[in-house]
């Protein structure tokens, strides 16, 4: 794991102003390119990171550093999206739990339970 310690850089002159904006707009041309590259089921790390430094003309190691952080932004994205799989499978049941108790006795509010019916059906296109 690295570490990562921000700063902030003062009094930038517009000569250095230009120069960080290219590096910015390089490295985040790496993310992106190595993030899309990822997705599509690239398994050859380093020739990616070889062309990353190719085609932007920076060391290597900033294309290792985009490479790591779509790695990390990827492997967070399944995780979020199979938490929010999980939380919406345990509302899913708890509703359907809350429906069958209010068909199971006569309950002179069906307002109540037509709401309950919509909000399991909304959790079952919502959890998919």
């Amino acid at each position: 794991m690295k570490t990562t310690i921000f700063g902030v850089l003062l009094d930038v002159t517009p000569e250095q102003d230009t120069i960080l904006r290219r590096l910015t707009r390089k490295y985040g041309f790496m993310l992106r390119f190595a993030f899309n590259r990822l997705l599509q089921g690239l398994s050859n790390i380093g020739a990616l990171e070889r062309h990353l430094a190719s085609d932007t003309e920076l060391p290597l190691r900033y294309a290792k550093d985009a490479l790591q952080e779509a790695q990390d932004l990827i492997r967070t994205r399944h995780q979020a999206m199979k938490e929010g799989r999980d939380l919406w499978t345990q509302r899913v049941k708890k509703t359907r739990e809350r429906l069958t108790a209010l068909r199971a006795s006569p309950h002179p509010n069906a307002r109540r339970m037509a709401g309950q019916e919509r909000k399991l059906a909304q959790g079952l296109t919502i959890g998919r």
